[in-house]
């Protein structure tokens, strides 16, 4: 999810990343990848960092670089996950980014 800061900069290890992932699945060319891409932009977090919390509407479509995001329900103190996602997964709350409902799931960095 980054993108150079100019022309001449040199494509970072996560640009690579998700331009090889969208070679690869989507069979897009460059044209289409360069326009793809500049609608992501770079977030890093922390191991821990809580990124979807219940009640919030989710309204980002992430693409996971390195690491991995857990996602899951906490209801009376019991934690049950839902998902995992790892590195060149795609990942939201697909109900909330179309719809704006508030979700009622948690994400984690792991």
């Amino acid at each position: 999810m980054q993108t150079s800061e100019s022309l001449n900069a040199k494509p970072s290890k996560s640009e690579n990343s998700l331009e090889s992932f969208l070679e690869d699945i989507f069979f897009l060319n460059s044209e289409a990848i360069e326009e793809l891409k500049e609608s992501f932009s770079s977030l890093f977090f922390k191991k821990g960092a809580v990124i979807l919390t219940p009640n919030a509407i989710e309204n980002e479509l992430k693409f996971v670089v390195k690491g991995y995001i857990r996602e899951y329900i906490s209801s009376n103190g019991k934690e049950t996950n839902i998902n995992f996602y790892g590195p060149n997964d795609f990942t939201t709350n697909f109900l909330s980014f179309t719809t704006g409902k508030k979700v009622i799931t948690w994400q984690e960095c792991m």
